[in-house]
């Protein structure tokens, strides 16, 4: 007489339960989390504005006052941009804190130079054409650069 081994089949596989896809909601919050700016300690600063938040934003710095931060001039609804202090190149996000009104040609003038390199260049290129006098001049003897230090010390 034969024996014949009879073995149990092979347990099913462990199939891991599909993730549920996440509400719109909870997508907008981890979007939120991924793009906040983010102090040393880990905690949110400011999250970033997105889509119509962004838009509406815009809408209310226009509403407030609407002139542009580099030139002066009036800006109107087409006329006004969004710009940020710190470019987006440079790391900056699309926090209240790093966005500012600006007319069009000071924004695209700007481009991704921060505020201050941009207003050094401008002043550079002022003092090149003549249009202003160039206050570092070291042989100008009027110049008392030092007297602001000076203030409230007695002799």
């Amino acid at each position: 007489m034969m024996l014949a081994l009879v073995f149990p089949p092979p347990p099913p596989p462990i199939v891991e339960p599909a993730e549920q896809p996440l509400s719109k909601n909870q997508r907008r919050k981890q979007r939120q989390r991924e793009l906040a700016d983010i102090d040393p300690e880990g905690d949110i600063i400011q999250p970033e504005l997105l889509g119509h938040r962004y838009v509406e934003y815009r809408q209310r710095l226009l509403k407030r006052n609407p002139v542009c931060v580099f030139c002066g001039c009036k800006l109107t609804e087409a006329t006004a941009t969004l710009d940020h202090a710190r470019p987006r190149s440079l790391g900056g996000l699309n926090t209240p804190g790093n966005l500012w009104l600006s007319c069009g040609d000071c924004n695209r003038f700007k481009g991704s130079r921060t505020p201050i390199e941009w207003l050094q260049q401008i002043h550079r290129a002022c003092v090149t054409m003549g249009v202003i006098e160039d206050d570092d001049d070291p042989d100008d003897p009027d110049e008392d650069d030092d007297d602001w230090t000076d203030a409230g010390t007695t002799g």
